[in-house]
């Protein structure tokens, strides 16, 4: 589920809050997002059943870099004893 809650102010900047909660009952009961006006990410909080909450504030980054395929490749020699589960 969403609930657009508006244009607010967060840290001097202008922006959008959205909060999403699961359906069911799960560990995250919600996640606070909040983006500029032209939808780039500043603001993530992610709250969970136990009352403790993660948040995260995004000051840059940068799109479009070049990055190699093997960025995204699980090497299982640094990690031996890690249980890959393969859900392609």
């Amino acid at each position: 589920n969403y609930k657009y809650a508006g244009t607010k102010s967060r840290n001097g900047k202008q922006g959008i809050e959205v909060i999403l909660t699961p359906e069911n009952k799960q560990d995250i009961t919600s996640i606070t997002l909040f983006v500029s006006q032209t939808y780039q990410p500043l603001y993530i909080k992610v709250e969970q059943n136990n009352k403790s909450a993660n948040e995260i504030i995004v000051t840059s980054y940068q799109t479009n870099q070049p990055l190699d395929n093997a960025t995204f490749k699980f090497d299982k020699k640094k990690f031996p004893n890690a249980e890959v589960i393969d859900l392609r």
